[in-house]
């Protein structure tokens, strides 16, 4: 399947809108030069022209949104650091800036009580989100690695988990953690990531599902642990063979409470974490965006995020093992590749945008909108509202 997209002329453009259920419709397109920066845009859905836009100075590495939809923040580079920045959503001001000097920072998220956790080596720190009040609390980990966090809906309880090597997940070393902002309280899951974790809560609270590695004859298996909160206990697991599960999101959509979207063999799939059962399954597009010829082939899922009114479900889906001739301070970046919006309720596509190089992907809350990053020499991070 061949999503309909476009490349102008070395500009990126925005795929034809696709005839989407009532209430759903998307229209990008971003009409931008390379230049040393990169920059935020924020594009009215069904007009093609940018809203507003803001230079950033180095990479995206995570996008979050506040749980009211007001606020974007950003975790990126700037100056040989790291920085958090926080930006009104209806007019990209910049509310507050936080440059971190505290270790290397490795992931953020927001809470409904209006506090920001940030973490670094061996600590996660809780702030004020609209200020630029000190750190209000700090939560110490010794030899921790956070690699992802999640707030429950009430604000009430953190969840963390580290990323592993792969030596540290043969030897079994890893877990996911609960912290109580309460009573100060920590529970200890037993939950093995890989280079990257997956943590979050169901909207009640009362589920938690975490990344967890497993192993069978020595071979690598990606998968996920959901968890009743109030023990803790396990519910169930499931595992994927070798990298094909990509990136995972939960939500919420209508007739369950509590899903999942991950990717397996070249398919994207949608799971009903209470039942058990698979809502959906269908494979990831064909790999129109790869540039030269001889790539790998195979399609993985790098970043997904669901609609917070469980209405759609966007990805960025790339040609397996496919890196580009560009780099970012040394590091790769991936060129081919595609940001599609699909329908919740059976995965059929929306849209297609013919955009490489994502660092970051996140969905609003609203489901009103979803913003992804691009690296310095492909300089987008834009924000797209649905209607």
């Amino acid at each position: 399947m061949t999503a309909p997209h476009a490349r102008l002329d070395g500009v990126v453009a925005g795929a034809r809108r696709g005839a989407a259920p009532v209430g759903l419709a998307f229209w990008l397109t971003v009409a931008v030069s390379a230049t040393a920066s990169g920059q935020i845009f924020f594009t009215e859905a069904a007009d093609p022209d940018v809203e507003w836009q803001r230079d950033l100075s180095s990479w995206a590495m995570q996008i979050a949104f506040s749980p009211d939809a007001k606020h974007l923040v950003l975790l990126h580079g700037k100056d040989g650091w790291q920085a958090v920045t926080t930006f009104d959503a209806a007019n990209g001001a910049e509310v507050r800036e936080l440059v971190n000097e505290d270790g290397i920072a490795s992931a953020i998220a927001v809470s409904a009580r209006g506090r920001l956790a940030l973490a670094a080596a061996g600590h996660v720190d809780l702030l004020d989100l609209l200020s630029a009040k000190p750190v209000v609390d700090r939560f110490e980990c010794a030899g921790c690695n956070v690699s992802v966090l999640a707030f429950s809906a009430d604000g009430s309880k953190l969840a963390m988990q580290d990323a592993r090597t792969v030596r540290e997940r043969l030897l079994g070393i890893g877990v996911a953690r609960i912290l109580d902002l309460e009573t100060q309280g920590v529970v200890e899951l037993e939950a093995i990531a890989g280079p990257r974790g997956a943590v979050a809560f169901s909207r009640d609270g009362g589920r938690l599902l975490t990344a967890h590695t497993a192993y069978v004859d020595r071979a690598e298996m990606a998968g996920f642990k959901v968890w009743d909160t109030a023990g803790p206990r396990l519910e169930y697991s499931a595992s994927f063979p070798g990298a094909t599960m990509g990136a995972i999101a939960t939500g919420a959509v209508d007739g369950a409470a509590f899903v999942a979207v991950n990717g397996h063999d070249g398919n994207i799939e949608m799971r009903d974490l209470m039942k058990e059962t698979l809502l959906w399954s269908v494979p990831m597009i064909d790999n129109p965006f790869a540039g030269a010829a001889g790539l790998p082939t195979g399609v993985e899922l790098a970043h997904v995020a669901i609609g917070g009114d469980g209405s759609f479900v966007v990805s960025y889906e790339r040609p397996a093992e496919s890196f580009a001739s560009i780099s970012v301070r040394g590091l790769p970046v991936r060129e081919s590749g595609g940001i599609v919006v699909r329908r919740a309720s059976d995965g059929s596509i929306v849209a297609v945008y013919d955009i490489p190089g994502v660092t970051a992907l996140a969905a609003s809350p609203n489901g009103k909108a979803f913003a992804f990053a691009t690296p310095r020499q492909l300089p987008r991070l834009a924000l797209v509202r649905a209607r």
